[in-house]
């Protein structure tokens, strides 16, 4: 599967020793000057606790429908489509201010090894993910890629 990102997944042990987990590897391309896709900024809230991550991220205006939430081994891709631009915008000549926006993207985020199972909930315009915390997980070298959609309560 393309997840939008180029760096390689060899790559990625590499990247969680210098950067840290959830490493945005959408913003680590642009940093590197590696040529990339457009995609919408989104406030990110990244935290631990003793017993999981906490990742909140600002979505006004999209609905669960709008959204999907992905782990491919060891990343995690969040994807949203642009179908609940709201109507009246047709009719807008001109914005005096636009501080957030509703298109389509694709995030990705390096995850930790130490992550049992994934919840997720959208509530209000946040998206709330909570990675609980468990046994190193044990990623395929060689074969199939591990992929798990993550539904959105």
């Amino acid at each position: 599967m393309k997840t939008g990102t180029i760096i390689k997944e060899a790559d990625h042990d590499t990247l969680r020793t210098f950067y840290g987990c959830f490493s945005d590897l959408d913003h680590l391309q642009e940093e590197l000057h590696v040529e990339t896709r457009s995609y919408a900024r989104l406030a990110i809230n990244i935290a631990e606790t003793a017993s999981e991550y906490m990742m909140e991220l600002a979505l006004p205006g999209y609905k669960k429908s709008d959204l999907e939430l992905l782990i491919e081994n060891d990343m995690l891709i969040i994807r949203g489509t642009a179908s609940c631009v709201p109507e009246h915008y047709e009719e807008v000549q001109h914005f005096y201010k636009k501080e957030f926006c509703v298109e389509s993207f694709t995030r990705c985020f390096l995850l930790p090894e130490d992550i049992d199972r994934v919840t997720a909930s959208l509530e209000g315009g946040i998206l709330f993910i909570h990675f609980i915390k468990g046994a190193r997980r044990v990623l395929p070298v060689n074969g199939p890629c591990y992929t798990e959609t993550i539904l959105i309560n």
